[in-house]
């Protein structure tokens, strides 16, 4: 979307503009404001880390929550699990992932080294990949619920940035 696109924009350009350096929740939340969306939350999904910006009606900030230290839920999961099944990146797995219309096996997505075993026992039971990327996908998202959705649901309207937003 533009918003993601001016997002993106403006955080690459500011977090070193000038030799200051500032933080990318900020540049989300000035992104937000410049581009008049009255945004009450953003849903940034990143390459390392996911997390929750809650804002108030007039787009001050409140609260952040956010992933643990670990990968999953980020686009590195995904980069590591599509190198496991032979795929070139996240977007060639998350494109898999579309074309599925079987159902899926279950497969642990807060843990790489889990959703290795799993990714094995899959195959070994007859998956086919794009089921199988499915389900990676679904676990992925199903991992950001439980951790930024667990306790309340966040305002309206939700704008979501990172390059694993579009997954």
């Amino acid at each position: 979307t533009a918003a993601n696109r001016f997002g993106q924009r403006l955080c690459q350009n500011s977090l070193s503009h000038a030799g200051n350096v500032f933080d990318q929740q900020v540049a989300l939340m000035e992104a937000a404001s410049h581009l008049q969306l009255n945004a009450r939350s953003i849903l940034h999904v990143g390459a390392e880390r996911f997390y929750l910006l809650a804002l108030d009606e007039k787009g001050k900030y409140l609260q952040t929550s956010h992933s643990s230290s670990c990968a999953a839920g980020t686009r590195s999961f995904l980069d590591q699990q599509a190198v496991r099944l032979n795929l070139n990146d996240a977007g060639h797995l998350s494109d898999m992932a579309l074309k599925n219309s079987s159902p899926i096996p279950d497969i642990a997505a807060r843990c790489s080294v889990f959703a290795k075993t799993d990714l094995i026992h899959a195959q070994q039971k007859g998956y086919g990949l794009e089921a199988i990327c499915d389900s990676l996908c679904k676990g992925l998202a199903d991992n950001i619920a439980d951790t930024l959705f667990n306790k309340s649901v966040p305002e309206s309207p939700i704008y979501m940035s990172g390059g694993v937003s579009r997954n």
